[in-house]
Parts: C-alpha cells; sequence; structure tokens
C-alpha cells in the first residue's frame, strides 16, 4: 500500500510540473482564438463575448492584442504570438468580419 501511494505521489508530481510547460507550447489559429472569445472562454480576463464582444471591438475597447494576452493569460496561447505581425493581423482580420456580422 505504502509503494502505491509514494507510486502515486511521484506520477501526480510529474503531471503537475508537465502540464504548465505543455500548456505554453499550445499553439491556437487566428480564427480559432477569435472563436474561443466569442463563445466568452475570456471572460474572466475582461472579453466580453457575443454581442459584447462585437460592441468592445466598435468602440476600441477591446483589440487583437487584448485577446491574445487573455488566451495567454489563460495558457492557451503562447507569449510569442503578441510579437508576431502576421498572427495579430489575422485575428485583427478576423474581428473586423465579427463586426461585419
Amino acid at each position: 500500500m505504502q509503494r502505491f501511494l509514494i507510486g502515486s505521489l511521484s506520477t501526480l508530481v510529474l503531471l503537475i510540473n508537465f502540464l504548465p510547460a505543455q500548456a505554453q507550447n499550445v499553439s491556437l489559429t487566428p480564427f480559432n482564438l477569435v472563436n474561443l472569445a466569442r463563445n466568452g472562454y475570456f471572460q474572466e480576463q475582461g472579453i466580453p463575448s457575443f454581442g459584447g464582444l462585437e460592441a468592445a471591438i466598435k468602440s476600441g475597447q477591446v483589440s487583437a492584442e487584448d485577446i491574445i494576452q487573455a488566451a495567454i493569460q489563460e495558457r492557451r496561447l503562447s507569449s510569442e504570438h503578441l510579437n508576431n505581425p502576421a498572427y495579430i493581423q489575422s485575428v485583427k482580420r478576423l474581428l473586423n468580419d465579427v463586426n461585419i456580422d
């Protein structure tokens, strides 16, 4: 029983240390990122969902960079994406499309 408990605790410690590092390597497409924002996945970071997101984009309260930063805080995206002009531009285009709908 004691061996099982020690083995289980060792496995748990390894998983806890591995998962945050693994999360930093996750990459979302700009399309998936905007869909997550639209569906409310970043509300805890102050990004509104659905119609509120559209209004916030139109008023300039929410930008592509804000959504990327929210995804980074949620460990859904690596911080490298904030320095990737092509990624940021793709998110901006998709956010513009959200406003057209």
